[in-house]
This record gives C-alpha cells, structure tokens and sequence, in this order.
C-alpha cells in the first residue's frame, strides 16, 4: 500500500512538474510575443517621430520662406511708392517748365 502511495506520489509530481513546464514553455511564448509586439510598435514609434520632424522642418521652412516673401513684397512697395514720388515730382518740374517755355515762347513772340 505504501509503494502504491509512493507511485501515485511521483505521478502526481511529474504531472505537477509536466503543468509546470508546460506553463514555463507558455509564459515564455507570451513573452516572446509581447517582446515582438514591443519592438513593432517601437519601430512604428520611430517612424513617426522622423516624419514628424521632417514635417515641422517643413512649417519652419515654410515660415522662413513666407518671412522672406513678406520683406520682398515690403521692399517692393516702398520702390514703388519711392518711385511714384519721384514721377509725381518730375510731372510737377515738367509742368513747370512747360509753362515757362510757354510764357518765354510768348514774349518772343510778342518782341517779333
């Protein structure tokens, strides 16, 4: 009877053991995946972090650009206005020299 104990005894401890390994063997897979999973989702992490830095060197980019834009555009309104000054003041010395001519081609004129 206490042979049989004894079998029944190891029995159970193999089967103990067996569930245990098997449980190791299962746990360890788990592992395995989640590592797997780890690393993809590292990798996608990784991805959009660089395409995220590329897109905000692009809006600074963009933003140097539209500053740049923006002085061109200023100096080529204080040229234009600059030189709508100086037609204005050429048409004004124009006008006043047509009427001097005007006036000296009257005397002459008027002496002849």
């Amino acid at each position: 009877e206490a042979e049989k104990q004894i079998l029944d005894l190891k029995s159970t401890v193999r089967q103990e053991k067996e569930q245990h390994q098997a449980a190791l063997r299962l746990l360890e897979e788990h592992r395995k995946e989640g590592d797997g999973k780890t690393s993809e989702l590292q990798e996608e992490l990784d991805q959009l972090s660089g395409q995220l830095e590329e897109k905000e060197e692009d809006m600074m980019q963009i933003q140097f650009d539209m500053v740049s834009v923006k002085n061109q555009l200023n100096e080529q309104a204080q040229l234009f206005s600059d030189n709508m000054q100086e037609l204005q003041e050429g048409r004004l010395e124009l006008a006043e020299k047509d009427d001097r001519l005007q006036r000296a081609v009257k005397r002459q004129e008027e002496l002849v």
